[in-house]
């Protein structure tokens, strides 16, 4: 079910309003066992206009999902989160960003998504990182590409991921902690492991500044300059910090700027 919270209820105003303002749909994926009157959204459009496009989800879990990767793996879905790769087979549309439903559009930025969805439309998958993780799952652009999800599929059908040795023996990838490493076994994992492992990506793939295009709560002391100066474009939960606090992120991103410091 979609619990209604003010956060979300603010969320889903302004992205239906970004929506109709820019020119985009904004659609929301409907699992094929969803109870319409209970599951669905209904308030979405009844109380904020939104325009509800239904995309119905053929499966959850991912058909022929290898035995090596795990259904249940923790975070909010497990395996189930794969269901997110189908945003490829909206062949109906240029380009697709995916995105969390608590991720907001910036309501100070005019056309936020314009230069993601034009990126996307040309053939270049657009990631960001995690704040412990080398790809987050909240935000994935990509122009819809049957054969690109057929081979993510494919490779799921024959990955193995543990623990110890993350995907297919090779890791998890960047950013991960050292005292609490995360069992990213999900679908931001797997992005990671398939698109980035290897020195050449499958197909075209790119990461994108987290800070402007998926700032996460728990990146908002690496975003403080962004979160400052209104150039955050989609927020992931990280909050605008005090004037203060503000007034040394901008002086700390100067003097970074003149030694020529690059975040990673």
């Amino acid at each position: 079910p979609l619990h209604r919270t003010p956060r979300l209820e603010t969320t889903v105003r302004v992205n239906g309003e970004a929506a109709r303002r820019d020119g985009f749909d904004y659609v929301w994926a409907v699992p094929p066992e969803a109870d319409r009157e209970n599951d669905f959204p209904e308030w979405l459009h009844k109380d904020y206009g939104v325009e509800i496009i239904e995309f119905p989800l053929p499966w959850i879990v991912p058909p022929n999902l290898s035995a090596g990767v795990p259904v249940e793996s923790g975070g909010c879905c497990g395996a189930r989160e794969f269901a997110k790769l189908q945003f490829l087979a909206l062949d109906r549309y240029d380009a697709v960003v995916v995105l969390d439903a608590d991720v907001r559009l910036s309501e100070q930025v005019r056309d936020p998504l314009r230069g993601v969805f034009d990126c996307a439309a040309s053939g270049t998958l657009l990631t960001t990182r995690g704040s412990h993780s080398g790809v987050n799952g909240g935000f994935v652009a990509a122009r819809p590409d049957a054969a690109r999800l057929a081979a993510m599929l494919a490779a799921l059908s024959a990955a193995t991921v543990d623990e110890a040795s993350g995907w297919d023996g090779r890791g998890f990838g960047p950013f991960r902690r050292a005292d609490r490493p995360k069992f990213d076994a999900r679908v931001q994992g797997f992005l990671y492991h398939f698109l980035y492992a290897d020195a050449e990506p499958p197909f075209p793939a790119e990461q994108v500044d987290a800070c402007v295009f998926n700032a996460q709560h728990n990146l908002a002391h690496l975003c403080a300059y962004e979160l400052c100066t209104d150039a955050v474009r989609l927020s992931h939960g990280a909050a605008k910090p005090e004037a203060r606090h503000c007034q040394a992120a901008v002086q700390r991103h100067r003097r970074n700027a003149t030694h020529g410091i690059r975040r990673a």
